[in-house]
């Protein structure tokens, strides 16, 4: 038999199995089109304010607790895309700005996703730091971790659900 007679009862042999199976149909649940009625929309409001930064959270930013990344969403536009931050006991204010992403799934647009990494930082030290402009300024506040070292003790939080 001819490499090409081969080839073509292979061929022929793999769509018939295809047809026979579910080709990757792993189940027949279909979301349905209406939002959830577990989570109603108004569990979780947007904060007030015109484009008001939603979605804050910080993670270490390096091994040392010496940088922190900021990170939040903006809805309606990229602005403003910085972090303004200081030590609580300092006057001394300084602006960093953000990386700005975003991305499309379906009919869904993603808000404008900031990530702002604050580095050079002092250990064991509470700094604060606001987002948003105007009518929607957010502030918050976060403590550095203490100088690593064998016996320092460190705790920290995990959320989510």
């Amino acid at each position: 038999m001819s490499l090409l007679k081969v080839l073509f009862v292979l061929v022929t042999i793999a769509a018939a199995c295809a047809g026979v199976c579910n080709g990757g149909v792993t189940s027949t649940f279909v979301r349905k089109s209406q939002p959830s009625t577990c989570m109603p929309i108004d569990t979780f409001p947007p904060p007030p304010g015109y484009n008001a930064p939603e979605q804050v959270h910080i993670t270490q930013g390096d091994h040392d607790g010496k940088s922190m990344i900021i990170s939040w969403v903006t809805p309606l536009e990229r602005e403003p895309n910085y972090v303004i931050f200081w030590e609580a006991n300092s006057k001394n204010k300084h602006k960093i700005h953000s990386r700005i992403t975003s991305y499309r799934y379906y009919t869904y647009e993603s808000g404008y996703i900031h990530h702002a990494t604050i580095k050079g930082l002092k250990h064991d030290t509470l700094y604060n730091y606001q987002l948003g402009t105007g009518d929607a300024v957010r502030r918050f506040s976060f403590t550095t971790p203490p100088k690593v070292g064998p016996d320092v003790p460190y705790t920290f939080g995990v959320i989510g659900k």
